[in-house]
């Protein structure tokens, strides 16, 4: 273990760096014998809790970086399939959130969107205002959905 053992000053020198890592003037005053015993004593912690050493870190890891909390989303375009009274000269652009967990009113989950699909969609609110065009051809609008919008597949 160590040659001398650890004098109380190296115990309490030890406690002060495990407390405050980034305070250099710790290490500043330090005699060479107890700077040796010091570093004997690192070596040992660190030989005898390699589980300790690696859980500090973890936990410090979690402290700086917590996990990010994120959302899928997808963006597809669409257009009106109902055009009795007036063509369907405008599309959309729809952002759907969560779109992992979405599920339709009927059995199976809507997330895997397939090109000609139909779907009756309720409560999507605009997300570009100022980007909202008219009914003229090539005009486009914004959309995104909520955490109430229902999902109904049509035939």
């Amino acid at each position: 273990m160590f040659q001398d053992s650890p004098s109380g000053d190296v115990e309490t020198l030890f406690s002060e760096l495990e407390d405050n890592p980034e305070d250099g003037g710790i290490l500043a005053g330090v005699k060479a014998r107890d700077a040796g015993l010091l570093a004997q004593l690192i070596q040992e912690r660190i030989i005898h809790n390699p589980d300790r050493t690696g859980q500090e870190i973890e936990q410090e890891l979690r402290n700086l970086c917590p996990p990010r909390e994120v959302r899928s989303f997808r963006v597809i375009a669409v257009k009106d399939a109902c055009t009795q009274r007036r063509p369907a000269h405008r599309t959309a652009q729809l952002t759907v959130w969560d779109v992992l967990n979405l599920r339709t009113t009927e059995e199976g989950g809507a997330g895997d969107f397939q090109v000609g699909q139909r779907f009756r969609v309720t409560n999507l609110i605009p997300t570009q205002q100022n980007a909202w065009m008219g009914r003229e051809p090539g005009s486009e609008v914004y959309l995104c959905t909520r955490r109430d919008s229902r999902w109904t597949r049509v035939e």
